[in-house]
């Protein structure tokens, strides 16, 4: 496209009411915010004040600025300042007689934050490329670090981010003022006669402890054109599902109706393939006149474990002649585990000492109720301060702690009292009375000191004391964590500040017997070699058994669920070795899994000797079979989905030169066909869409 440049419009962020315009293809719109004095925002502006038109503001504990909104006071009207400030807020940043928007942002302010400029087309055309370009300052006066991206919208509400003008500042505090000239030019775009386009840029925090960078913005220009669409296929937005959903679903949007074949694959991240998700290379097919958003599913894998939030990248590969990628090749798959942490009276981990003493004296004591050592993998204790949601500090456990036995963190400058005791130091134990502490097991919540989210000003009232100033000793009544802390402020002893008598021991009175799992387990294969029934002993107090299996060597679990004693595992193939492990839940207890047990099925005695094939694959819900010999035989088709489940059975069919099978309309998704005749069996995976 050829761009002709024409003469800038300046901007006067002060007019009353006026709104950002771009008047002409290649005609540049600019704005360096000169005679802004942070005096605020507002529709009709006075003298120093920004346009709220053009301008919206997220982010600041004194609340959100929305476009049309006003803010004449506090976060969003800080005033001038040349840098090196403390309050939390929007400045005019004076740099030797140049003004930008600046931003101090703190634990609760623009954490995370944004600012949006908003723009109109009245050009008379559809709009297709913008090129961007402007100044951030930063100024890296604090141990941090920060980031500072750029995204753009159509509506305001989904953004683009456009990874190129991504900022991060150096965490070391170096006393220095950075400045970065971003540019840019975003393609592909389709931006109607009189529709708006919004900029954002966003910061949060990524690293570090402590207080935060400083940032500016200035000389932001904008230049659009008008051009011919070029068909853009982009991933929608990331997604999020429950383990046990089943199925992600992505969604592919092209800017314009058109024939354009997307071809989309999947790359591990925390989540592995073929253990915690399934997905083949695909193509998504869009037609000229026809939809121009499809959607695809990513298989989704369950299991029994507690863990964190796993998550996959699905990603557009290339398309095919005629259109492109856009800016939003790729999306990010959140598999958010179903299982829940044990919080059963003597069954998990709780705070059962806490130390707020003089100077440095700060330390916790983790303590384990229960009858078994616990591998303290995936517990996390964070730090809230002052209110905050977002942890100022965070310590990741390690190692086995014993059954009745506690964990010990000190903080590194205490007494060489509370030091000889130590487990080990952490930064978490930089903590005041008013602060919320808690303790995790991969996302769940174990147990807290505190409120997140609140602050008490001083500290928080527990018994006859509070948290400031004093040691707090769990009573030997509690055996479990607690979250509910109008319960929890109820459950500890006070005792005088540096009180360090008790701690490195504690006990917990009125433990329950544990949750165990099954005894005298046993694996029946039918003759057949497709099910197999386990059974098992019931546990006294269990209230339902799981059992996970799968072929030796295969990468992913089927799994079973029940209340009784016995289950049928469904799907097998003949002739295979499997393994399998149950867990048991007594109620809000959880025991296993156990250690892996093995079992074989039965060999069939033949194969098919014809060459028979399936097809259409994938289909819209009718396969047919070919290939078989002549004979009538009774022949019988099963139709499992992946995790097992018969989905669909005829045995009054025969073997013939052509075989039909109708699936219900309901039924879609990967599945897997087996087809017996006699003693002799064919599998298949189909592909119902």
């Amino acid at each position: 496209m050829k761009k002709i440049l024409l003469p800038v419009i300046l901007l006067s962020a002060f007019t009353a009411g006026a709104q950002v315009s771009i008047v002409g293809s290649g005609v540049p719109v600019s704005e360096d915010f000169t005679g802004f004095d942070g005096t605020g925002f507002d529709p009709a502006p006075a003298a120093g004040q920004l346009n709220s038109n053009n301008w919206e503001v997220l982010g600041f504990s004194d609340g959100d600025l929305l476009f049309g909104g006003s803010a004449a006071t506090g976060d969003l009207a800080r005033g001038i300042t040349t840098g090196n400030i403390t309050s939390g807020g929007l400045y005019a940043f004076d740099n030797s007689g140049n003004t930008a928007v600046y931003i101090q942002p703190t634990s609760s302010d623009f954490n995370p934050g944004s600012i949006t400029w908003k723009l109109q087309n009245n050009t008379g055309s559809i709009l297709t490329e913008v090129d961007l370009a402007y100044t951030v300052y930063i100024y890296n006066n604090e141990g941090r670090a920060n980031n500072w991206n750029c995204s753009y919208s159509y509506d305001n509400t989904t953004f683009v981010n456009i990874p190129s003008l991504d900022l991060v500042s150096v965490e070391a505090d170096e006393d220095l003022l950075y400045t970065y000239n971003q540019s840019t030019s975003i393609p592909g775009l389709s931006i109607g006669d009189g529709d708006f386009f919004y900029i954002r840029w966003d910061g949060a925090d990524v690293s570090g402890s402590g207080s935060r960078d400083e940032f500016g913005l200035d000389d932001i220009s904008l230049t659009a054109y008008a051009g011919e669409v070029t068909p853009l296929a982009e991933l929608v937005e990331d997604v999020s599902v429950v383990e046990g959903a089943g199925a992600a679903t992505v969604s592919v949007e092209l800017n314009v109706s058109a024939n354009c074949d997307v071809y989309v694959s999947a790359t591990d991240g925390t989540a592995e393939m073929f253990v915690d998700y399934l997905f083949d290379p695909a193509v998504i097919s869009f037609t000229e006149g026809g939809a121009t958003i499809q959607t695809f599913d990513v298989l989704i894998g369950n299991d029994f474990d507690l863990e964190f939030t796993e998550t996959l990248t699905v990603h557009i590969d290339s398309t095919s002649e005629g259109c492109a990628t856009g800016l939003s090749n790729e999306v990010t798959v959140s598999i958010i585990d179903d299982e829940t942490a044990a919080t059963g009276p003597c069954e998990n981990l709780f705070f059962s000492e806490y130390i707020e003493g003089s100077s440095n004296n700060k330390a916790l004591e983790i303590y384990n109720p229960g009858a078994v050592d616990i591998d303290m993998d995936g517990y996390v204790v964070k730090v809230f301060n002052n209110g905050s949601t977002v942890p100022s500090n965070t310590f990741y456990l390690t190692g086995m702690i014993a059954s009745e036995d506690v964990y010990l963190i000190v903080n590194a400058s205490a007494d060489s009292a509370l030091l000889s005791l130590a487990d080990t130091t952490a930064s978490v134990t930089f903590f005041n009375g008013n602060d919320a502490v808690v303790l995790f097991q991969f996302m769940d919540t174990l147990d807290m000191i505190g409120v997140v989210g609140e602050d008490p000003i001083t500290e928080w009232p527990v018994d006859t004391g509070g948290t400031g100033e004093n040691t707090l000793v769990r009573k030997a009544s509690v055996s479990a964590g607690q979250t509910d802390w109008s319960i929890g402020a109820t459950e500890w002893d006070v005792y005088a500040q540096n009180t360090f008598d008790f701690y490195g021991t504690h006990t917990a009175d009125g433990c329950a017997p544990a949750c165990t799992t099954p005894d005298d387990i046993t694996v029946e294969p039918d003759a057949g070699g497709t099910t197999a029934l386990v059974s098992w002993t019931a546990v006294d107090g269990g209230t339902q058994y799981g059992v996970r299996y799968r072929e030796i060597g295969s990468p992913m679990w089927l799994k079973k669920a029940t209340t009784g004693s016995m289950t049928m595992l469904t799907g097998l193939t003949p002739g295979a070795d499997y393994e399998f492990q149950m867990v048991t839940r007594c109620g809000e207890d959880r025991a296993g899994p156990t250690s892996l047990m093995f079992f074989s099925t039965p060999a069939r005695t033949g194969i098919f000797t014809e060459g028979v094939s399936v097809f259409p694959n994938p289909s819209s819900g009718t396969f047919y079979m070919n290939g078989f010999d002549n004979e009538t035989e009774e022949l019988q088709i099963h139709v499992y989905d992946l995790s097992g489940r018969l989905l669909y059975l005829r045995s009054d069919m025969h073997a013939g030169e052509l075989v039909a099978i109708d699936l219900p309309d309901a039924l879609t998704g990967q599945m897997i066909l087996e087809a017996i005749k006699g003693d002799q069996m064919i599998r298949s995976m189909i592909i119902v869409e």
